[in-house]
């Protein structure tokens, strides 16, 4: 069989991109430390709790009018 040169250009360009994306994720420690820091610092919220589902026949809560 042939060699599928276009494949394989295209899983090379891929491959670079990937690994150019993965360059760009990467954080230094200064940042790390940082958001740490701002977590430890964010006020703890309880969550937000559902109301009950509504009934067979009531309309919908958010306001559409749909059932």
């Amino acid at each position: 069989m042939a060699r599928d040169v276009f494949g394989d250009r295209f899983a090379r360009k891929q491959k670079k991109r990937k690994l150019s994306d993965l360059a760009k994720r990467g954080r230094s420690t200064e940042d790390i430390q940082a958001e740490e820091e701002l977590i430890e610092k964010t006020k703890k919220v309880d969550p937000i709790k559902g109301g009950d589902q509504p009934g067979r026949n009531e309309p919908c809560p958010c306001g559409s009018g749909k059932k």
